[in-house]
């Protein structure tokens, strides 16, 4: 089996620009009021601020506001969008098209579109999207790995980012022959992302793991107490006011 590298970065695009030019751009974003700003780039699309975030340090610090990303979350709900995943021997595909409002909207118009394709071969579990990401698991040499393991990697099909995810803290004697089920949930109240592991060995959950996906820093695993031995059949689930639903067995 080859082996695979996963490459992470801000952006599908590098853009070039001279120091005048980049001067010149701050200055410009520096003179419109803060909220107007955000207004305004709010009412792009999702890709146009993907781009918007190569400009320049500044503007792509600015597109990182806690208040910007919350703003734009909210104005996405009004237009809700269906994404599908398609799977070949080498890459997984992602598409997205209009989710219908009304039973009476014509099926006929509705397309859709390929938003990215990601390098994966032998993808094990892809969790229920939430705020635009996606955990995926798949066989992947990483660059700071010797061998090519099972990993869980973050992705935002809208944006075409991708990141692994930090390695787990597992008792050496479970590691080897233990399963990972892992879910995406959004807590409202720290308005923050977060993923939810399950390690599984043999019939019994060994430990519940949380990683809180900030917007900077080292993302790191802290462990969650659960009194109630289970392990989920599948990565099926949905979040909803903060609340992680999902099947047990």
């Amino acid at each position: 089996m080859n082996s695979r590298g996963c490459n992470v970065s801000d952006d599908p695009q590098t853009i070039c620009r001279s120091s005048t030019q980049l001067s010149a751009i701050d200055d410009f974003l520096q003179k419109i009021p803060i909220d107007l700003a955000i207004e305004i780039f709010s009412r792009l699309p999702l890709k146009s601020i993907a781009r918007c975030r190569c400009v320049s340090k500044r503007w792509a610090s600015f597109l990182r506001r806690s208040d910007f990303t919350e703003l734009f979350l909210t104005k996405s709900l009004s237009h809700p969008k269906l994404l599908f995943a398609c799977r070949t021997q080498r890459e997984l595909l992602f598409f997205s098209s209009p989710q219908l409002q009304h039973p009476d909207e014509n099926l006929s118009t509705i397309t859709a579109d390929h938003q990215v394709s990601f390098p994966f071969e032998s993808v094990y579990d892809i969790s229920s999207p939430v705020n635009g990401f996606v955990c995926i698991r798949d066989d992947l040499m990483l660059k700071d790995r010797k061998t090519q393991e099972l990993v869980s990697v973050i992705c935002n099909p809208s944006t075409r980012q991708c990141f692994p995810l930090p390695k787990m803290n597992i008792d050496p004697l479970v590691k080897k022959s233990t399963p990972v089920r892992s879910f995406l949930g959004y807590d409202p109240i720290e308005k923050q992302d977060k993923v939810l592991a399950m390690i599984k060995r043999y019939d019994t959950v060994v430990d519940h793991q949380v990683l809180t996906l900030r917007g900077s820093g080292n993302l790191t695993w802290r462990k969650a107490e659960c009194g109630i031995p289970h392990f989920p059949p599948n990565p099926d689930s949905i979040c909803i006011g903060g609340v992680l639903y999902y099947a047990r067995c």
